[in-house]
């Protein structure tokens, strides 16, 4: 099985509003720590633009008021061109914990980046993620139990990673980027 070197970065990457759920990725991140279902060594790292100052206060709060997310949860602000590519190429699992939202923009990029992607059903994504581990339930237990399988089992999925997401429908949906990454495979 081939080892794939990514950062032990869970990446969350997008608007800060609670319609995105990231307070819930938080908590099941702190969860998992606490119960060591996932290594301490990994960190999230939250990257976006604050679209509700009060919610990411509470966010801030909650980080900041917990021994075991202190210097574990990183918050950068948002990120564009290759710094946001960049990071997205370099984390080993991105999570959206969305509670209800279109088809995410981020599922393309990450597929293009050749990053794990996880999401919940609240993303209409069903027709894109053929692997039910990554289109969790919308609630957390079934997101947490999701990503702790994905961490665990990262280098088994990366192996696999071009049975979990549907290409046809993404290389169709997103004919601009597959036509700039095919001109650069060309190169």
């Amino acid at each position: 099985m081939q080892k794939h070197h990514k950062e032990r970065v869970i990446l969350y990457i997008g608007r800060i509003v609670y319609e995105k759920g990231l307070e819930r990725l938080v908590n099941i991140f702190e969860s998992a720590l606490i119960s060591s279902e996932v290594s301490d060594c990994y960190k999230l790292k939250v990257i976006g633009k604050i679209d509700d100052e009060e919610y990411y206060s509470q966010i801030l709060n909650m980080v900041e008021n917990s021994d075991i997310l202190k210097g574990r949860v990183i918050f950068e602000n948002e990120k564009s061109g290759e710094d946001y590519y960049s990071e997205i190429i370099r984390s080993q699992l991105v999570v959206l914990p969305t509670r209800e939202e279109g088809l995410p923009n981020i599922l393309g990029d990450c597929y293009y980046c050749n990053t794990l992607f996880l999401t919940t059903k609240g993303a209409k994504a069903d027709h894109i993620i053929n692997n039910k581990i990554f289109f969790s339930d919308n609630d957390n237990l079934s997101l947490k139990e999701s990503m702790i399988e994905i961490l665990n089992n990262s280098d088994n999925y990366y192996n696999n990673f071009d049975k979990i997401y549907n290409s046809d429908y993404i290389i169709d949906s997103d004919s601009f980027f597959n036509e700039v990454i095919n001109k650069a495979i060309r190169q």
